[in-house]
């Protein structure tokens, strides 16, 4: 006896027609690209290591680069290694939108302020402060010679002085030739121990390169 065929239709798997989606995610290949995205870590997250290392050493393409795969990030062009679209797309993109458009937005506010500044700080005069005046070095002076008198008045009261203390008077009045005669005519020359009795034109001015004679005793 034959089997009949089974006619029943087969029950259809649910998902099979589905689009195939990539294990990486989209909202971590956004903000990877979106913060470090000029050192190609988003490329090196979806498997693409040549490419990853040539925006690396590029240092994003000098920016654009990695301006330009931030763009076809978030519009859902990028793919992993194997082609196959990035999961969470649709659940994660308009806030990915949002974010990345206030992010550009205070990076462009901040550059311009510093611009600014940069700028101020270079038209602004510099205003210098006068240098102090350098004192002058004091001249030393050579002390003044002392000019010596040219006349003199021979001193009055003088007898019964000692002959040597008169002689210093004679001398500090300017007086530089004093001849001393004793009572016995002769010329004394140590002074020491004569006793002054008199002495020529006491009272009188006269030159203190003339001779002024003192008359002396024992």
């Amino acid at each position: 006896m034959s089997q009949s065929p089974n006619l029943a239709p087969y029950t259809p798997v649910h998902g099979y027609e589905k689009a195939q989606q990539s294990n990486k995610s989209f909202l971590v290949t956004w903000l990877l690209s979106l913060l470090v995205g000029v050192l190609g870590v988003d490329r090196f997250y979806l498997g693409k290591i040549g490419t990853g290392i040539l925006k690396l050493v590029t240092f994003g393409g000098l920016g654009i680069w990695a301006l330009i795969d931030l763009i076809l990030v978030l519009a859902n062009k990028t793919r992993d290694k194997q082609g196959l679209p990035l999961e969470g797309y649709d659940k994660h993109k308009k806030i990915a939108l949002i974010v990345t458009a206030a992010f550009l937005l205070v990076s462009i506010i901040i550059n311009a302020s510093r611009a600014g500044a940069a700028s101020t700080s270079a038209t602004a005069p510099v205003t210098s402060t006068p240098a102090a005046p350098i004192a002058a070095a004091p001249v030393a002076t050579a002390p003044a010679t002392p000019v010596k008198p040219q006349t003199a008045v021979i001193p009055t009261a003088v007898k019964g002085m000692n002959a040597q203390a008169l002689d210093e008077d004679l001398t500090a009045l300017g007086f530089e030739n004093v001849i001393y005669n004793s009572n016995t005519g002769k010329t004394v020359l140590l002074l020491a121990n004569w006793t002054v009795t008199g002495i020529d034109n006491p009272g009188a001015k006269q030159p203190v390169g003339k001779a002024v004679v003192v008359h002396v005793t024992k």
